[in-house]
């Protein structure tokens, strides 16, 4: 069964998200101080070029990076630990009740670009593409999203030759990671992984795992392919295969397609200030958005990277 994608959803939601205060340019100021950050390990690179950009436009002030994974920035932004929480998944209702319980509004949501779930195999696997009941029938369990039974060999993927007697091999990534829960989501509808599944600390350990094992497959950002794996497609209801792009994911062709957020901790009704918004500021920048392309994500539509600055008050 084929499922849309629900960045149209998100694309209405940043569309809607409501307006911030006061312009602030990004000319230099007295901004003595620090930025911290703690979330996504996709996310990670990305927030490593950021700080690097924004230490250059303001030096005297500290920012600091940690990318243990999605699920660790809801409670650092409670616990005062963190003023940005990177996300590669959408906070959970749950995690924005306890985040209000304690100050009182929610956090800043704030789109920042767009990724591709890819599906990978070892660079010499023939196959080009899986259904998605194929997908489910290889990760989860439950088989919710339509598989019909486990997938052990590759033969059962239609590989022929010496590797189709060997077991599959599956890789993916740990419980603290958002790309874990939006894959299990997903490409799973919410049902339970296989105990077989080789949970890796991080997406580009997913990628080097695939790179080294004939018999692998494991799933992670577009953004982490590399010349020792081969990205497969997912069939349509036509029976075409769908592969990860920016046209893919923004059109709703991908269902594996996902908007990448920060969380701020400041309330949007109010307006952001500060090194935040400063920080914000960058990332919404076309220099920002090229940052997000270079690492292999998608960077936001123009049009729509106005809009997003001009919701939060920053000057174009």
């Amino acid at each position: 069964m084929w499922r849309k994608s629900g960045l149209f959803i998100c694309l209405l939601c940043v569309l809607s998200y409501a307006a911030c205060g006061g312009a602030l340019a990004l000319e230099a100021v007295n901004v003595n101080g620090k930025v911290s950050s703690v979330g996504s390990d996709t996310l990670s690179g990305i927030m490593t070029r950021w700080s690097e950009l924004y230490r250059e436009r303001y030096p005297e002030v500290i920012v600091q990076i940690q990318a243990s994974g999605s699920s660790t920035a809801p409670p650092a932004l409670i616990e005062g630990a963190a003023s940005l929480g990177p996300m590669s998944r959408r906070m959970s209702r749950s995690e924005k009740r306890r985040f209000r319980s304690v100050y009182g509004y929610d956090p800043a949501e704030i789109i920042i670009g767009f990724d591709a779930i890819a599906v990978f195999v070892n660079f010499e696997n023939t196959l080009e593409a899986l259904n998605l009941e194929q997908l489910d029938s290889l990760f989860s369990g439950t088989h919710r999203c339509g598989g019909s039974g486990p997938l052990e060999t590759w033969r059962d993927l239609g590989v022929d030759g010496p590797l189709g007697a060997q077991r599959v091999s599956l890789f993916g990534r740990n419980s603290a990671s958002g790309t874990y829960t939006f894959f299990r989501e997903s490409a799973l509808c919410g049902g339970d992984y296989r105990k077989r599944v080789n949970e890796q600390p991080g997406s580009s350990s997913v990628v080097q795992s695939v790179g080294v094992s004939p018999r692998g497959i494991g799933y992670s950002g577009i953004g982490y392919v590399t010349e020792s794996v081969k990205v497969l497609g997912l069939m349509s209801d036509n029976g075409t295969p769908v592969f990860p792009s920016a046209q893919s994911a923004l059109d709703g062709t991908y269902p594996l397609a996902r908007p990448l957020y920060i969380y701020v901790n400041q309330s949007a009704d109010q307006g952001l200030m500060g090194h935040e918004k400063q920080f914000l500021d960058l990332a919404l920048s076309s220099a920002g958005q090229q940052v997000i392309s270079d690492y292999g994500f998608i960077a936001l539509p123009e049009a729509l990277r106005l809009k997003v600055r001009a919701r939060l008050g920053i000057d174009s």
